[in-house]
């Protein structure tokens, strides 16, 4: 596989990026609430999208590669113990934050 290779010879990598991003969008993804990730949104356009650009695409290698990139990302969740690390990124609800707090004050 060539990354020229996607749709219209776009490159591959912004073809998975872009379907990654509109699944995500779509807010019918999974989620395993254990490892606080949504793997469907990234591993199932991303297996696609690159199955695509594959000419002799095997379906039984695309499931498996599906099943893969699911459990590495469901791992990876429960590695980091995902859950903590979401709360962690996204910081203190937005009414405890002090600049929603001083901007409710002066409403």
């Amino acid at each position: 596989m060539r990354w020229r290779d996607g749709v219209d010879g776009t490159d591959v990598r912004d073809d998975v990026a872009l379907n990654c991003a509109l699944a995500r969008l779509s807010e019918v993804d999974d989620i395993h609430l254990a490892a606080m990730i949504t793997p469907g949104a990234i591993v199932v356009p991303g297996a696609l999208t690159i199955a695509r650009s594959w000419p002799d695409a095997d379906p039984a290698g695309l499931v498996a590669a599906i099943v893969a990139g699911y459990e590495a990302m469901v791992r990876l969740g429960l590695a980091i113990n995902g859950p903590l690390f979401s709360i962690a990124a996204s910081g203190p609800p937005i009414s405890r934050r002090p600049s929603a707090s001083r901007r409710s004050r002066h409403a």
